[in-house]
């Protein structure tokens, strides 16, 4: 039975399977510089005895020539084996993010309501370095001291078995004390990093939040939290140093303390004429490299045994399923509608219906809330071509069936179809392309303007990306900057105001030029002259199009084909604007209380 230091080793091997050659290069040059290290103990031995004690000037200068050569092989295998690992290195740790990054864009937003974004990638990231720092380095440097460490327990017991049995017992005791005192570092170390894990924290908060901080004048309420905080800081890094230094001194002396011991019994062996002087040197040199390989191996062993909960996390987390995928079979739009073309009248009579969207009978949850259901039993069709319009109070389940609709999340019970299809068996990214989504919470990348707009549509022209800031009313503001669509917007978009951003996020949608138009609070952000001339702009995009409005402005909603109002995730009442006021119903008490405005 393997222990587990070599299972966590096979673990991290197989992340090298890909680069094969490259890892053999490394090996290569290890083997090469291990054993040009053990030699430098026979080219030592070489000098005093065949140059040094014989007197003899042409051995001297030849022992020290060959010195120079072994130097040489070891500078330049070690220089080989750096290359070829940290190589490696470099390509596993990019592959590694590689897979992550692809898999945070298949899971569905329910992972990552349930889990903490931040911590997530904080925690991956670390996890990504670790593998990095061991690959290129603890691997590395592991293989070379047990190589060193064999070859040079040969050397030193062909060299002399007696002064080999001290070095056997004194050894052993360096190699405990570093076990032993470096736990207790490594705790401190660890306690230390969480320090300034908090303490990163805490100036990211002041950086997200300064606006509010300046605000109420809590500047020196910040400051005296960042200061305890960097007091604690301080207090471990401390106690870190002290028990640095308290192990340095113990290896210290007790590296020179064995050397002494042997130096001064391996004289009296060399005056005794049981050695010779160079065979001494020779022993010291070798008792130094093994000292120097264990302590190194004990130290190696424990960062590769990190390696395999690192390993485990990355692996669990790329073995992640998202819980919105694509069914066995999955149908693209063009099958769905080439087929539902070809359907002749007397078979089915076709009509507009099959490109309606309807919702029947859904219930839905969300997954961090199970018990708590959002929409219950509910009913409604959007006609194509027309404007719908949604409304009701806050946590009436609105915004949820936008989510619904992009399949962010899958319903509990009940259908959503689209052309007569179930949106659960129409490919993903086919059904997504259909719509075009404006939220309350407008996204925007850290980039330009003009990146910003054509991302919902890469291949289009500078024509068109120009046109759809024009209809969203961006122009009027983007001609103003000094580098107009150039204009790097920042982090989330924090140079602009949160109007401008909104126009943005409308003239992405206009670009994309979608079949279905999902509108959630799309002019929220805008002053009234602004809101109407993006208003005229989107009154030209929905157009013969399917939409679909949440809004609490009356000049948004009054105009739509028909309203529907929900009401704890119901339906309450639908039709026109002047129907629903008739009724003196639900949507009346709404608008008379000014939940919905001019």
């Amino acid at each position: 039975m393997k222990t587990k230091p070599f299972k966590e080793i096979r673990s991290l091997l197989s992340y090298l399977k890909p680069y094969r050659k490259q890892t053999l290069y490394a090996l290569i040059s290890l083997f090469f510089s291990s054993g040009a290290t053990l030699m430098l103990s026979q080219g030592i031995r070489s000098v005093i005895d065949g140059g040094i004690s014989s007197g003899n000037e042409n051995l001297l200068v030849s022992s020290v020539l060959k010195s120079f050569l072994i130097v040489l092989v070891l500078g330049l295998a070690t220089a080989f084996r750096f290359f070829f690992i940290t190589y490696v290195g470099e390509k596993v740790t990019a592959d590694i993010r590689r897979k992550i990054n692809d898999k945070i864009l298949t899971l569905s937003p329910s992972f990552f309501e349930i889990n903490k974004a931040g911590d997530l990638l904080s925690q991956l990231s670390g996890d990504t370095t670790t593998i990095y720092n061991i690959i290129s380095s603890s691997l590395s440097v592991m293989t070379r001291n047990i190589v060193t460490l064999t070859g040079g327990l040969i050397l030193l017991i062909s060299t002399s078995l007696k002064l080999t049995a001290i070095i056997a017992l004194t050894i052993p005791i360096l190699v405990l004390i570093v076990i032993f005192m470096g736990r207790s570092t490594k705790q401190l170390s660890r306690k230390s990093q969480d320090k300034v894990a908090e303490l990163t924290s805490i100036t990211d908060e002041i950086i997200h939040n300064i606006k509010t901080i300046q605000a109420y004048a809590n500047e020196d309420f910040e400051r005296n939290k960042f200061e305890a905080k960097l007091s604690e800081l301080i207090t471990v890094s401390l106690e870190r140093i002290s028990s640095r230094s308290i192990l340095t001194f113990a290896l210290i002396v007790g590296v020179f303390s064995t050397v002494g011991i042997v130096l001064w019994i391996g004289s009296a062996d060399v005056i005794n004429g049981l050695i010779s002087a160079g065979q001494l040197s020779s022993f010291l040199f070798l008792t130094i490299i093994c000292g120097i390989s264990m302590v190194s191996l004990s130290e190696t062993m424990n960062n590769i045994q990190k390696a395999s909960g690192v390993s485990e996390r990355i692996s669990e987390f790329l073995n992640k399923e998202s819980d919105i995928q694509n069914c066995v079979g999955a149908l693209k739009i063009s099958e769905i509608t080439t087929f539902n073309n070809t359907v002749t009248e007397e078979i089915s009579p076709k009509s507009d219906d099959s490109e309606h969207i309807l919702f029947q009978n859904v219930t839905f949850a969300y997954p961090s809330k199970p018990q708590t259901p959002v929409l219950k039993d509910l009913s409604i069709i959007f006609p194509k071509g027309k404007t719908t319009a949604l409304v009701g109070e806050s946590g009436a389940g609105k915004s949820t069936i936008f989510q619904l609709l992009l399949r962010f999340y899958d319903i509990n019970s009940g259908s959503i179809l689209y052309h007569d299809v179930e949106t659960s068996k129409i490919d993903l990214h086919d059904l997504r392309r259909e719509f075009a989504y404006v939220s309350q919470d407008v996204s925007i990348f850290s980039a330009s303007i003009y990146d910003n707009i054509i991302y919902s549509d890469p291949t289009a022209s500078k024509k068109r990306v120009h046109m759809a800031a024009e209809i969203a009313a961006a122009t009027e503001f983007i001609d103003k900057l000094p580098d107009g669509f150039d204009t790097f917007v920042g982090e989330k978009g924090v140079r602009l105001s949160g109007g401008q951003k909104q126009r943005i996020a409308i003239a992405r949608a206009i670009l994309k030029n979608p079949n279905i138009l999902l509108l959630d609070e799309a002019t929220s952000s805008l002053d009234t002259s602004n809101e109407l001339l993006v208003q005229k702009g989107l009154n030209n995009l929905i157009k013969n199009r399917t939409c679909i409005v949440i809004a609490h402005r009356l000049s948004t909603i009054q105009n739509a084909d028909n309203i529907v109002v929900i009401r704890d995730g119901q339906v309450c009442e639908q039709g026109k604007h002047d129907e629903l006021l008739a009724k003196n119903g639900y949507y009346a008490l709404l608008h008379a209380s000014g939940g919905y405005k001019h």
